[in-house]
């Protein structure tokens, strides 16, 4: 192991990822594939505008840009679906019994997907995470969910409580006039099943929104 890589390699495991800026971060992952992984990997966040835009480039995107080899677009690639794999699973054991945690636990799940998403985190009696399920993923045109969607998708989980959230990959984390009818109704509707829903979390490129903080869900 080079002295370079040792030294990354020290600092993560003391500190984690928090503990490597972006550009180190991805250098530390290059270096199992690239001859100058702190070079490429300036040279990539630069290209792209950050570590994340990375991670979402194509793979032609990526084998374009000279010292990226198929090894190394293959593994940038199957980062990102690793990430999209472990994001649909959620994070069981997490407590999401204030709205504020419910807002990080989303923002997480959210934070480099590009399309529209509605998800639904089940938890037990006392609030802690049981999982985190992807009910459906929209496109430009959003993404639509109905009672029977939701129904569904929680028939395999022993869960009488929800949180429920989606995102707007490139607007506000405001919800509009619908969002708040549908809620509405969610409301009513999973109440006749005997599941309370918590809160609605909408995350957008400007921040993560509470129906429960903005008294919209009582």
């Amino acid at each position: 192991m080079d002295a370079r890589k040792k030294y990354l390699t020290e600092r993560f495991m003391t500190c984690g990822m928090d503990g490597l800026l972006p550009t180190e971060a991805l250098e530390l992952l290059l270096t199992y594939v690239a001859s100058e992984p702190e070079k490429l990997s300036r040279e990539l966040i630069e290209r792209f505008g950050g570590i994340s835009n990375v991670l979402n480039a194509k793979f032609d995107e990526l084998i374009s840009i000279p010292g990226v080899n198929h090894r190394t677009a293959d593994l940038i690639s199957s980062l990102r679906e690793i990430y999209y794999l472990i994001s649909s699973c959620g994070i069981p054991g997490e407590r999401l019994d204030e709205p504020e945690f419910a807002c990080r636990y989303f923002k997480k799940q959210f934070e480099y997907i590009p399309v529209e998403q509605f998800k639904i985190a089940c938890l037990d009696p006392k609030n802690f995470a049981i999982c985190c399920l992807t009910v459906a993923s929209g496109n430009g045109a959003g993404v639509t969910v109905g009672i029977d969607d939701i129904l569904k998708a929680l028939e395999n989980y022993d869960s009488r409580r929800i949180i429920i959230a989606h995102n707007h990959p490139a607007g506000s984390c405001q919800p509009s006039e619908s969002d708040e009818i549908a809620t509405e109704e969610l409301i009513k509707e999973l109440t006749l099943h005997g599941i309370i829903l918590l809160d609605h979390i909408i995350c957008g490129r400007d921040g993560v929104f509470s129906m429960k903080i903005f008294k919209k869900i009582c």
